[in-house]
């Protein structure tokens, strides 16, 4: 967050949620995300067309009186995330404030 430029896209974390931070193994970080309001879209599909669900999020954006705001963009994959089947669903969580 904050150092968006056509030429940096930005960056993928692997991540758990946990409750408390206790020891971290060497070559991992830990992240404390803070509370924002999040615009969430459950993307429905195979994960090639995942520009079509931030095209229509980002226009529910624009069209609801909000603009995204500074911070980190969540997708959550969890057991419905099958990137090959036409079934498969993750949230795009993006956060948002009033324009």
């Amino acid at each position: 967050p904050g150092n968006y430029a056509p030429d940096n896209l930005g960056t993928y974390y692997t991540t758990a949620q946990v409750t408390e931070i206790g020891s971290i193994p060497q070559g991992m970080v830990s992240q404390t995300t803070p509370v924002y309001t999040y615009a969430v879209y459950t993307h429905k599909g195979e994960i090639w067309k995942i520009g079509d669900a931030y095209a229509s999020l980002n226009r529910w954006i624009d069209e609801n009186g909000y603009k995204h705001s500074k911070g980190w963009v969540v997708e959550l994959m969890d057991e419905r995330f099958n990137p090959t089947s036409p079934e498969s669903e993750l949230e795009i969580n993006t956060p948002i404030e009033e324009k």
